[in-house]
């Protein structure tokens, strides 16, 4: 008697089991409710391998550059002022217009030149920034 109750208890899992493999797989393999098999399914099926071996070696490098990150966070907190930036002498008549906190701009229409003045002291970050023609250059954000 056991022995039987058993076995259903077996076929009553591997029935519920099939049923959420084919409740949760269904929406991915196939299109729109129909029978046409998705393609990127099958793609997607036979990267699988890749991707699961490249696994560790994401972990490893994620954990590799947030303890890198956090290092050069930890040694330089106070290197990021403005005082370590290079300077430029503005010529005398410039008029400088101030656009953010610490921050006022001053533009040159015969040089075709734009002049920062920053006051001493202000925090900022370099943030990459892509350009449309997709070179990537820091960008200065003031804090």
């Amino acid at each position: 008697m056991l022995n039987k109750m058993n076995t259903k208890i077996k076929i009553f899992i591997g029935l519920f089991g099939a049923f959420l493999l084919v409740s949760s797989l269904a929406p991915h393999a196939f299109l729109a409710n129909s029978p046409r098999v998705n393609p990127l399914f099958v793609q997607n099926v036979k990267n699988a391998p890749v991707y699961i071996a490249g696994l560790p070696g994401k972990i490893i490098n994620s954990i590799n550059t947030s303890v890198t990150n956090l290092a050069k966070k930890t040694n330089s907190s106070d290197d990021n002022t403005i005082n370590s930036l290079a300077s430029v002498t503005p010529p005398p008549q410039a008029v400088f217009q101030t656009f953010a906190t610490g921050v006022s701009a001053y533009e040159d229409t015969t040089a075709n030149n734009t002049l920062f003045k920053v006051d001493k002291g202000t925090k900022y970050t370099l943030e990459p920034y892509t350009l449309p023609s997709g070179e990537v250059v820091n960008a200065i954000v003031i804090q």
